[in-house]
Order: structure tokens, then C-alpha cells, then sequence
């Protein structure tokens, strides 16, 4: 009868109470609660569409908990979809909060739980970076991006033959590494005769003919020159000498 019928505000349709009230109740609980979601879903003699406002959703629903969870998932469905909005991460919690760039903290005034919003550890972690909160915690990812952070501030290189990383302190570009291989520092780039070798993985240097002269220099040297002791050391070594037997002398 047309008085046992229920009729949505935003558009004017009624419905049979039972049937609309199963519809909303099962996108309520699918979580299916936004403006493109909870539609009426009149079809005769066209389709309606028209969302339901919350008066229509609070008369359809079978209970006031059914109401509040609406409520709730509206807000974080809300929050999930505008970029400007967050929720907090605890399980359950309906704390919503508007981002701020320069504030990487968040301090939940529901739950009483704090949070790191760019990797989301809980509790926040004062004075370390995300990446070494994961690898402590045994994200191997995690320690692949530390290094590869600690790798280029430093401007480490790595071999393109045995993959040991190597920092240059000073000198040319070429570099002449602990497995005796050469390789330009600059590009990663070697020689052409080099890339035939087995395991070596590197394109040929393209940093000019005189890094090329360069590389070649080392190829052909008698020694590698970085597995040689430093000037520095060996006159340390010379002035322990001397301050030895100026002791011995007095």
C-alpha cells in the first residue's frame, strides 16, 4: 500500500520498505557509501541515479549502528578519494585529519597512537629515516633503498665486473679496480676489449679519447696503483723510522 511505502527525499520515488532497506542495508555493508555508489535505484521509466542524502539512508537503514557505520564510512571513503584528507591508521579508528606537507607526524587524538604518515610506523620514529626504521625491522626492500641513498650521497660506483662498490678520493676518472678490472668512474663506461671478458657487464666508454687514454694507461700498467700504499702512509711509515732512531740516539 502506498503508505507502508518508503520515499527518498532527494528524488521522490518510493519503494517497498523491506526492498529498499535490503538495498541500502548491503551497500552500507559493502562499504559501497559514496555520492557515485548509494544511488536510488528506481529504473522505470529510466533510470533515476540520484544519491541518496543521509535522511534517505537514516530512513532506510534498520538501526542506528547501521546508521553510524554509514556515517563513518562516508567520511573515510570521503577522506580515501580527496588528497587532502587522511585517516588515521589504527584499525577501527574514525580519526580523519586534513595533510600538511611540513608535518610528517601524526598524533591521533582518538586513539593516543602515533604515527609516521610517509611509511606508516607505529610508534613514530624520532630522528631515524623510514628507510631505516623497515630495514631494521627486515624489509629487505627497505635496505635496498638505504643503500642505494647512502650509495649516490656518497658517489659510490660499483664494478662491472666483480659488483664491488668503489669511492674515489681523488685522482682521474679511471678506475682500476681490487679484481684488476678498469672502468671509466664517470659513465661506468670501459674499453672495447674489456667488455668481451666472462661477467663483465658495462657499455664502452663514451666520455672521450682522453678517458679512453686514460683507460688504457691503467690496462696496461704493471701495477694497480690502489692497491699500492698511499704517499701519506708511507711517509708516516718513514717519520716513525726516523723518530725511532732519533730515540735510540739519545
Amino acid at each position: 500500500a502506498p503508505g507502508e511505502a518508503a520515499r527518498l527525499r532527494g528524488c521522490g520515488h518510493a519503494f517497498c520498505t523491506d526492498c529498499i532497506r535490503t538495498f541500502v542495508g548491503g551497500k552500507v555493508t559493502g562499504g559501497e557509501v559514496l555520492p557515485e555508489q548509494l544511488v536510488c535505484p528506481c529504473v522505470d521509466p529510466e533510470r533515476c541515479g540520484t544519491t541518496l542524502t543521509p535522511e534517505d539512508v537514516r530512513l532506510c537503514v534498520a538501526s542506528e549502528a547501521s546508521f553510524a557505520r554509514y556515517m563513518e564510512l562516508t567520511l573515510k571513503r570521503a577522506a580515501e578519494v580527496d588528497n587532502t584528507l587522511g585517516a588515521c591508521p589504527t584499525a577501527g579508528c574514525s580519526y580523519l585529519f586534513a595533510w600538511d606537507e611540513d608535518n610528517r607526524k601524526l598524533e591521533c587524538p582518538l586513539c593516543h597512537k602515533s604515527f609516521c604518515l610517509v611509511c606508516r610506523c607505529e610508534p613514530w620514529h624520532q630522528g631515524k629515516r623510514c628507510e631505516e626504521v623497515q630495514a631494521e625491522a627486515g624489509d629487505s626492500d627497505a635496505a635496498d633503498k638505504l643503500f642505494t641513498g647512502f650509495a649516490q650521497r656518497e658517489r659510490l660506483k660499483q664494478c662491472p665486473k666483480c659488483r664491488f662498490w668503489v669511492q674515489r678520493k681523488a685522482g682521474c676518472d679511471a678506475m682500476h679496480c681490487r679484481c684488476n678490472f678498469v672502468f671509466c668512474y664517470k659513465c661506468g663506461g670501459t674499453l672495447r676489449k674489456l667488455q668481451k671478458q666472462a661477467g663483465v657487464h658495462a657499455n664502452q666508454c663514451t666520455c672521450g679519447r682522453d678517458t679512453e687514454a686514460l683507460l688504457r694507461q691503467h690496462v696496461d700498467a704493471r701495477y694497480n696503483h690502489n692497491l699500492m700504499p698511499d704517499e701519506d702512509e708511507e711517509d708516516d711509515d718513514d717519520e716513525s723510522e726516523s723518530s725511532e732512531s732519533k730515540d735510540d740516539s739519545w
